[in-house]
């Protein structure tokens, strides 16, 4: 993505650490879930009824907490021993798409927290995320033709069935991907280019990313 493509405004926008106190922030999660229905939003945020996580969400979180930080921050090798719901597959799952990962221990931060605000908006955003190299890092093998190693890369690891992964034309519009662009260039003012790169990991067999 380059710094264009998310116009003149949203380029100048600088990261910003300390905000007001009433500035309300809101999170990729909850605008999509308040686009997608108006009544569920306050059911969750505002009476707080909690959502029940469903298996597949729990296997998420192991892959990404119990396998894919350890490998990067400390190098550690997959566990394939490792269990939910009664099956090792974790392990398998990640090693289907472990040459799409950056090297271990090298210039990365995991589960960033980032929050901004705009000049013409009374309200910020926030979010975490997954993977974030301000000086690049990712392979090649993610699919583009030129080399992506000095590029500035935002990586969202997600898992689940391959039916639902979002194509390249999907993130253009999709609000994640463009909250994360929109502070990474106000973190970056120097840069101008970035990469945002949707890691998938099927949990379906035969295991693929």
């Amino acid at each position: 993505m380059r710094k264009k493509e998310i116009g003149e405004q949203r380029a100048r926008n600088k990261e910003v650490l300390v905000m007001p106190a009433w500035l309300p922030l809101f999170s990729q999660s909850q605008i999509s879930l308040f686009r997608s229905c108006q009544r569920k939003w306050p059911f969750q945020y505002v009476d707080k009824i909690k959502v029940e996580q469903s298996k597949w969400g729990g296997l998420g979180d192991q892959i990404e907490k119990e396998q894919i930080t350890p490998y990067l921050v400390h190098g550690r090798p997959l566990d394939f021993t490792l269990e939910h719901e009664g099956q090792a597959i974790s392990g398998d799952i990640v090693a289907a798409g472990i040459h799409l990962l950056p090297t271990p221990k090298s210039n990365l931060e995991l589960q960033k927290k980032i929050v901004f605000n705009t000049e013409i908006e009374e309200f910020g955003y926030m979010g975490y995320v997954d993977l974030w190299l301000p000086q690049g890092g990712l392979p090649d093998a993610i699919g583009s033709s030129r080399a992506r190693n000095s590029t500035p890369c935002i990586a969202d690891i997600k898992t689940g069935n391959p039916r639902y992964w979002k194509t390249s034309k999907d993130l253009e519009s999709d609000i994640q991907a463009n909250m994360y662009a929109r502070w990474a260039f106000g973190a970056l003012p120097a840069a101008e280019e970035l990469d945002l790169a949707w890691i998938n990991f099927s949990t379906k067999k035969p295991y693929k990313a």
